[in-house]
């Protein structure tokens, strides 16, 4: 039998709850920030929209914490940060009807 391989390629990559709300917002992020080009985004723009990334999937997600670690890679090395804790602002939750 004929060992199966995939090939996949993007610019964004996620897994689990991730893939459906951290994905959007990471490409949404590159075209705007970058017109689509990778190599035009700043180290700087990638951290915050990640850091933007996670607080959404901190919010939307019931299980989830506040903290987390940020890898970043390079061609000189990795970088391990944190952990890193999300600002969070709760003040809209009494806001929120239909879950009494």
């Amino acid at each position: 039998m004929a060992a199966r391989q995939n090939a996949f390629m993007d610019d964004c990559m996620a897994s689990g709850f991730g893939a459906y709300f951290a994905i959007p917002l990471l490409r949404q992020r590159l075209e705007d920030l970058a017109g689509g080009d990778p190599k035009k985004f700043s180290e700087e723009q990638a951290i915050q929209a990640v850091t933007d990334a996670m607080r959404q999937l901190y919010y939307r997600d019931c299980r989830a914490c506040n903290t987390y670690q940020l890898a970043i890679v390079r061609s000189t090395g990795a970088e391990v940060r944190g952990p890193l804790k999300l600002e969070s602002d709760w003040s809209v939750a009494e806001y929120v009807s239909g879950y009494e």
